[in-house]
């Protein structure tokens, strides 16, 4: 009787979870709208001339193909060969916001003169096609120009007139896998899309002397991957972010992203947010200089960019600055201590998540006994 009780309560508890699926469906298929849409590339071309296609430069910059990846693309268009759709989202007055082909819609504008601030496209040489070498638009000749123009490219169109964050969203889908872009670059695009102060703010303070100063022992290959407005962004987090709140198991891109675009404390004190990070920086650089990101062990400085030395100078800093001003002594003999500390030891463990991670230096405050300071935390 207790088995026959058990497999009724089974089946009631799958049918729940069924009825919970369709109807988280229902809702996510109402608030996703799509459509599609072959156009030529003559009708592309005036869209953007019109204003009623928009791509924004401020992300633009970020998705830049090599000359021989242009010119490979042109060779494809001409001789036909299938092509990705683009992704747009259309908003309430049915203007397109490129999501995802920045890089072939550019290109295409490029070659024809009509992309603003850039010279026209000059195409290299090519597999199929190497006589293109040194050609401009002008010189394909009107053969070429028309097999181009009426080239046809499929727009997947996504509706954001209801939903004003499925364009990011779907952005990120489209360029976490398979891609050669850092998180941090993809991240920029999606923030630019949610909110441009925010974006423009993140790229001034990774402009600012005192930042540049505290984190310059970064490697070429870490600043090629913007890891310094990564930085930025997680400071922005340190500054507005409740410890409690933070899951340990987020995955570290994931939750930076979702902690910035979803941040009301941080958006709508954006400047004063800007000025205490500001002030951190220049704390920092003022007494640390380039050590600020340096391991101090055996009675000298390490040379790698520590990003946990990093952060828990930050959080510090950012926790007892009328002390350290008072004393500057305080974060230097603080930073020395940091390497040998219990806090260091219990962030660094193997297996320790980065999510964990901050959410543990922001607990903390900074105090390097970790025992002390959960203690204090509670």
């Amino acid at each position: 009787m207790r088995a026959l009780s058990l497999k009724y309560l089974e089946k009631g508890m799958f049918i729940k979870m069924d009825e919970r699926l369709e109807s988280q469906y229902e809702n996510s298929v109402q608030s996703i709208k799509t459509d599609q849409y072959s156009l030529s590339v003559g009708e592309l071309i005036n869209m953007y001339k019109d204003g009623d296609m928009i791509i924004d430069p401020e992300y633009q910059r970020y998705y830049r193909w090599k000359m021989e990846q242009r010119s490979s693309f042109i060779e494809s268009m001409i001789l036909g060969i299938p092509v990705p759709s683009i992704f747009v989202s259309q908003d309430g007055s049915g203007k397109w916001d490129v999501i995802d082909g920045l890089q072939r819609i550019s290109t295409l504008l490029q070659l024809t003169g009509e992309l603003k601030n850039e010279k026209p496209l000059v195409l290299k040489e090519t597999k199929f096609l190497p006589a293109l070498r040194d050609k401009t638009w002008e010189t394909l000749g009107p053969n070429f120009q028309r097999r181009l123009k009426r080239r046809r490219i499929n727009a997947i169109i996504i509706d954001s007139s209801n939903n004003t964050s499925i364009k990011y969203e779907l952005f990120q889908r489209l360029n976490t896998n398979g891609t050669n872009l850092s998180p941090q670059e993809i991240r920029n695009v999606v923030i630019a899309m949610a909110n441009h102060n925010l974006f423009r703010e993140t790229k001034s303070l990774s402009q600012n002397e005192s930042f540049k100063k505290i984190i310059s022992n970064m490697t070429k290959r870490q600043r090629n991957e913007q890891l310094d407005k990564e930085l930025i962004d997680e400071c922005y987090i340190l500054l507005t972010v409740p410890a409690q709140s933070m899951n340990p198991s987020d995955d570290l891109q994931e939750f930076i992203t979702k902690k910035l675009i979803d941040n009301d404390k941080l958006l709508e004190n954006l400047d004063s947010n800007g000025k205490k990070m500001l002030d951190v920086f220049e704390l920092m650089a003022r007494i640390l200089g380039d050590k600020a990101s340096k391991a101090y062990k055996n009675g000298k400085y390490g040379k790698r960019f520590m990003r946990p030395i990093f952060e828990m100078t930050f959080v510090y800093t950012a926790f007892h600055k009328q002390k350290i001003e008072y004393n500057n002594e305080v974060l230097e003999q603080y930073h020395k201590k940091i390497f040998k500390s219990a806090l260091y030891e219990e962030i660094t463990k193997r297996g320790m998540r980065p999510v964990d991670r901050i959410k543990k230096i922001l607990l903390f405050k900074g105090d390097l006994n970790v025992k002390k300071a959960n203690k204090n935390s509670r």
